[in-house]
């Protein structure tokens, strides 16, 4: 597509690129292209591509069999020895997941050979606490490429570790408390950091020239998008149980030790545990309280008149209950898409980026909505994108009272944010 070749085309001209374009829209085709430009000019390119791991095991290598099916390609995967059997091997484009960015910045050392890097979903890289950042950081490279769909899923205090890896602090700063100083301010204690009066105009101006930006409603006719909140009221008892732990941060549990929360963050994913109707207590047996939940989404599923479900869990005691409840299964891929997949579980973390899941439906659940906002509109993004022929229904199961009301709310503000951010890069056409 054209806008793909103009994707491509701003990655070659920029020696530090940020590709920040909608779920859909085809960043990897559009990299794999700009490549093969790079390549055509006659520049001699040494290509790492940083991925989420089950990206860069299964999506990069399938993109380039469409898209480029001469580019030598190897994955960097497995145990140590296949790892290190895999950088041995001469190749011109090698892939490897995030999570062994650090063992391999490590296992080279000074021998480091890769001059163009491609990082898969920045928005990985967006503390520069974590040890995948610092050790990026250590190296240098010709070309830098980043790819994203949310690179402002949880604000603008990520963009500058991303921004960072682009262009070494030339727009941003070269230190994260730089960057904070300039453009936020805290609350009294020093915490909760918002950005100041047009801090964002600001910080949108100054990455502006390396960031080609686009949104799906732009270049895709995709079928109408409908989201709803079905909302579900807890018994009175039940709800008392909820509001006991929210107050007291314990909750008694008949013959056994109660459970306790010992801080704030451990207490609210607790309840938002208790949301769904159960809950882990301190030896991991799971105690149910509610089945509101999981009636809602019996009445989804009846709803949708036979066609596939796609529902999204949260905590991993959840399947179990929803298999019982609806008959679900585990998502498997080529079975949902053929059609033989009538209710299936997934987690957003386990199909977020790179799969394709339009041809088997067009109904998704969320059972548990996620605190992040990247991984809701990847999950989302698998089922409304190109390729969907029917309008893609979403549904949020929300209990009334809970924190699936904070969540959907904070979800909006993030987005809101988001939107703001790709409005103020995107180029006319």
């Amino acid at each position: 597509h054209d806008y793909q070749l103009r994707m491509a085309e701003h990655m070659v001209e920029h020696r530090g690129a940020m590709c920040w374009s909608e779920v859909g829209l085809g960043k990897t085709a559009a990299t794999l292209q700009a490549l093969r430009m790079m390549k055509a000019r006659g520049e001699p390119i040494q290509v790492l591509i940083v991925a989420p791991k089950r990206v860069s095991e299964h999506v990069w290598e399938a993109e380039r069999d469409l898209w480029a099916p001469k580019m030598p390609m190897l994955v960097i995967k497995g145990n140590q020895a296949q790892r290190r059997r895999a950088l041995r091997t001469p190749c011109a484009v090698k892939v490897v997941g995030r999570d062994n960015v650090k063992w391999l910045v490590d296992e080279l050392k000074d021998r480091w050979p890769f001059n163009v890097l491609v990082v898969d979903e920045s928005q990985g890289f967006k503390s520069p606490s974590t040890a995948r950042f610092k050790a990026l950081k250590r190296v240098k490279f010709d070309r830098v490429i980043l790819l994203s769909a949310t690179p402002a899923s949880e604000g603008l205090l990520g963009l500058w570790s991303q921004c960072y890896l682009a262009d070494q602090g030339a727009r941003l700063g070269k230190t994260y408390t730089g960057y904070t100083n300039a453009f936020f301010v805290g609350d009294y204690m020093g915490w909760n950091l918002s950005p100041r009066p047009n801090a964002e105009k600001e910080i949108h101006a100054r990455v502006k020239d390396i960031t080609v930006a686009m949104r799906a409603e732009d270049y895709l006719d995709l079928p109408e998008r409908i989201n709803s909140n079905t909302v579900v009221e807890m018994l009175p008892g039940e709800l008392r149980v909820y509001e006991q732990l929210r107050r007291d941060a314990l909750l008694p549990i008949a013959n056994g030790e109660p459970i306790t929360a010992a801080n704030a963050a451990v207490l609210w994913g607790k309840l938002h545990q208790l949301s769904g109707g159960a809950i882990y207590d301190e030896d991991k047996a799971v105690h149910v309280f509610s089945n509101v939940k999981l009636a809602g989404l019996q009445d989804v599923i009846t709803a949708a008149n036979g066609n596939p479900v796609l529902v999204f869990y949260g905590y991993r005691h959840e399947i179990e209950r929803i298999q019982a409840a609806t008959g679900a299964e585990l998502l498997d891929v080529d079975r949902w898409n053929a059609g033989l997949q009538k209710v299936a579980l997934a987690h957003p973390d386990s199909c977020g980026a790179g799969l394709n899941l339009q041809h088997g439906g067009s109904i998704a659940v969320w059972f548990t909505l996620p605190a992040s906002l990247g991984q809701y509109i990847q999950a989302c993004g698998r089922l409304h994108r190109q390729g969907q022929k029917r309008p893609v229904f979403i549904h949020h199961l929300i209990v009334a009272g809970t924190s699936d009301e904070v969540v959907l709310a904070r979800l909006g503000e993030k987005s809101t944010t988001q939107v703001e951010l790709l409005r103020a890069m995107v180029k006319p056409a």
